[in-house]
């Protein structure tokens, strides 16, 4: 995880629970599915493209990839990576064209984009449940001094504001605390990139950088 140079953060809390973390020497972390914000822990499982962009892309990785002047990832008994390499050998060996490759994947490909949007809803479905049933988050702010934080989580101006010290030494969970990205569109879980090497079987989809969207970025739309 990515690391910052900050030495502490601050904790907005109620009287009775600045008593129970200094008598327990503990802090209680929340669910994301309990937050009162229904603008947090937001995330659309969606294409961010067309899907005839999408189609474009992975031909013309395809054709890349068979021309040689893609590197095919080293992955074992990958079905699809091993088609290209097929492909790649049957190219330097025949003249097989550009339109012919093409011609002989479109229809697979226009089959495996049917198949993945169709299953976004689920696969959306699936990675959410299992984000809010087992995620847990612990927010800290920068400040000590915001009025609204004030008011929304210090018993509206009667609690306390607790500094808690960042120590790279300990290696404790402040030293890689993670700022919130406030921005009006819902964040996308992949690019176009990274689908297209989903889809060939080039590269697998970032769960630590999809986890790491959801608990960082608050659409605002």
């Amino acid at each position: 995880m990515t690391r910052h140079s900050r030495t502490h953060f601050f904790k907005y809390c109620s009287a009775n629970v600045v008593k129970l973390i200094l008598a327990r020497r503990k802090v209680r972390y929340s669910a994301p599915r309990i937050f009162n914000d229904p603008f947090d822990t937001q995330i659309d499982l969606r294409f961010p493209f067309t899907v005839d962009e999408l189609q474009n892309l992975t031909l013309r990785c395809i054709i890349d990839a068979t021309r040689g002047n893609l590197a095919l990832p080293n992955f074992g008994h990958n079905q699809n990576v091993a088609i290209l390499e097929k492909l790649r050998q049957l190219r330097t060996q025949t003249t097989l064209s550009d339109a012919a490759v093409i011609n002989l994947l479109k229809a697979d490909i226009d089959e495996g984009i049917r198949n993945q949007i169709d299953d976004l809803p689920k696969l959306h479905a699936d990675f959410r449940n299992e984000f809010l049933n087992t995620a847990i988050i612990y927010c800290v702010s920068e400040v000590s001094d915001d009025l609204l934080m004030w008011s929304h989580y210090s018993e509206n101006h009667t609690g306390v504001v607790v500094k808690f010290r960042a120590l790279q030494e300990l290696d404790n969970a402040f030293c890689v605390a993670t700022p919130i990205i406030y921005q009006e569109e819902m964040p996308e879980l992949a690019s176009i990139e990274e689908w297209v090497d989903f889809m060939l079987g080039f590269g697998k989809l970032d769960a630590q950088k999809m986890w790491a969207k959801m608990f960082s970025i608050k659409h605002i739309g």
